[in-house]
């Protein structure tokens, strides 16, 4: 979103960059790159490790900050059932006997009774269904975190490289380059192409 999509005139004099009055595009050395996972092991398995170094090396070759985020997720998930690749969990603190009745509920719906799916809907602010563990699912969560204290906050995957052979071009310039290249004010958040409705 760009501050001249939205409806009130006040709102053209804002930077996403700090606040009124600040133009300036974020340079790598006020930039970060944030890594998150559910636990600091997570950064040490031997399918991990590997995408961390060569990022911590990209970080640091082109001075940028480089936060690794392990704390995982603030909110707990109960798992109520497993179907495939999707997970039920109920999220936040619940009394044991209301756990338990949650589960029943979704090992009902998982072998096809059907005709409990009703009572689902006045769980709708506890139960949510997740392609994945959720306990997995930081990234938002690392991102609240870090955002305000970085000029520019660079979220990546750990799974995702960087050619070698592209360390002379900075990512942020890259991010940026064109809307400022056509002139137009920089978005203040930017998504990489995802699925609709991930995190």
């Amino acid at each position: 979103i760009r501050s001249r999509e939205l409806a009130e005139p006040r709102w053209s004099t804002l930077s996403p960059f700090g606040g009124p009055g600040e133009r300036a595009p974020p340079t790598e050395a006020e930039s970060a790159f944030l890594l998150s996972g559910d636990s600091p092991a997570f950064f040490r398995e031997r399918h991990v490790a590997p995408f961390v170094r060569q990022l911590r090396r990209y970080a640091e070759r082109r001075g940028m900050g480089f936060l690794v985020d392990g704390d995982g997720q603030p909110t707990r998930h109960a798992i109520l059932g497993v179907s495939g690749n999707h997970f039920w969990a109920a999220r936040g603190e619940l009394e044991p006997e209301e756990e338990n009745r949650m589960r029943m509920l979704v090992r009902d719906l998982i072998t096809g009774q059907l005709g409990r799916a009703a009572e689902l809907a006045v769980l709708e602010d506890v139960v949510s269904v997740y392609f994945d563990n959720p306990e997995k699912q930081t990234k938002v969560w690392s991102i609240m975190k870090y955002l305000a204290k970085t000029k520019f906050l660079v979220y990546i995957d750990v799974d995702v490289t960087i050619r070698p052979d592209s360390l002379q071009w900075g990512l942020v310039d890259l991010i940026l380059e064109d809307e400022l290249r056509a002139g137009r004010r920089p978005s203040d958040v930017y998504v990489r192409d995802a699925w609709p409705g991930i995190e």
